[in-house]
């Protein structure tokens, strides 16, 4: 995580990848969503992939 972290040229290149790594360093390979939350709303930063960005904003919704 420190080279990727080194190696990226911004937070959100270096949050995409991370969450790509987190959903494949398991067996079997999951999805991986980032949220943070921004005046009290929940924001999702970065995802694996499109399901895990699908799931973010269902949980959003509720």
């Amino acid at each position: 995580m420190q080279s990727l972290l080194l190696t990226t040229e911004s937070v959100q290149t270096f949050l995409d990848e991370l969450a790509r790594l987190a959903a494949h360093v398991i067996e079997p390979p999951a999805s991986c969503g980032i949220t943070v939350r921004r005046d009290g709303q929940p924001y999702t930063v970065a995802s694996s992939d499109e399901r895990a960005a699908a799931v973010d904003e269902t949980q959003y919704e509720e």
